[in-house]
C-alpha cells in the first residue's frame, strides 16, 4: 500500500499532539506548584471530584442550580439530570433521570417550576406537572430558527430580568448557512 506524504506527516502530527496532551493531562494536578501559583489558586476555586456512575451517560452540556440545592444537568445526548450531593465537600451524588429525548442541551434554566432547555432547533419548557420527579410535558416555547447540520449549535441563557430567554445560534466552518438566523442571538420572550 502507498501512503501520501502529507497523510504521513498528517498521522506524524496527530501522534505528536495525542502525546502531548496525554502528558498534560498528566500533569494537570501539578501545573499549580510548577508554575507556583497552587496557594493563590486555592483562595479562589477548588478541584473536587465528583465521581459519575458507568451507567450515567454524562456528557454535559449546561448547568443550573435548582432552588433546593440539586444540581441540573443538559446532556448533549438530550437527557436532563438532577445530581442530589454534587456540592457536599466529599461528594457522592446520586443521579436521577428527569428528562430525555432531547437533542444537544447546550442551555438550561429553572424557573417557576419548570425546565427550560435549550437545544438544537427549539427552546423547550419542560414540565413534571404531577410531581412524580420524571417530567411529563414538554411544551416548544420557540422553534423560529432551523438548522441543516450538526454543527449549528444552540446555545441558551438563564433567564433575564424580564424572564427572557437569549440563544445564540452557531454557524459551521464555513460560516454561512441556508437557515434562518444561524450566527445571530436571538431574544426569546416569556411567551415564546
Amino acid at each position: 500500500m502507498r501512503i501520501a506524504l502529507p497523510n504521513v506527516l498528517l498521522l506524524i502530527a496527530l501522534l505528536h499532539l495525542t502525546a502531548l496532551f496525554g502528558a498534560a493531562l498528566q500533569a494537570e494536578e501539578d501545573l499549580g506548584a510548577m508554575w507556583g501559583t497552587a496557594a493563590a489558586e486555592e483562595k479562589y476555586y477548588k478541584l473536587v471530584s465528583v465521581p459519575i456512575p458507568d451507567e450515567v451517560p454524562l456528557s454535559a452540556g449546561s448547568f443550573d442550580i435548582l432552588p433546593d440545592g440539586r444540581l441540573a444537568v443538559g446532556t448533549r445526548k438530550g437527557d436532563v439530570y438532577f445530581v442530589d450531593g454534587a456540592f457536599a465537600e466529599d461528594p457522592a451524588p446520586t443521579y436521577h433521570l428527569f428528562a430525555s429525548g432531547q437533542d444537544e442541551i447546550f442551555g438550561l434554566a429553572y424557573k417557576d417550576g419548570d425546565i427550560y432547555a435549550t437545544q438544537f432547533a427549539e427552546v423547550t419548557k419542560i414540565s413534571d406537572t404531577d410531581k412524580d420527579g420524571v417530567a411529563d410535558r414538554y411544551e416548544t416555547l420557540n422553534s423560529d430558527w432551523g438548522y441543516e447540520e450538526f454543527h449549528e449549535f444552540a446555545f441558551g441563557s438563564k433567564h433575564d430580568p424580564e424572564g427572557n430567554i437569549w440563544v445564540v445560534l452557531g454557524l459551521t466552518g464555513s460560516y454561512h448557512s441556508r437557515q434562518l438566523f444561524r450566527g445571530w442571538c436571538l431574544k426569546i420572550t416569556p411567551d415564546g
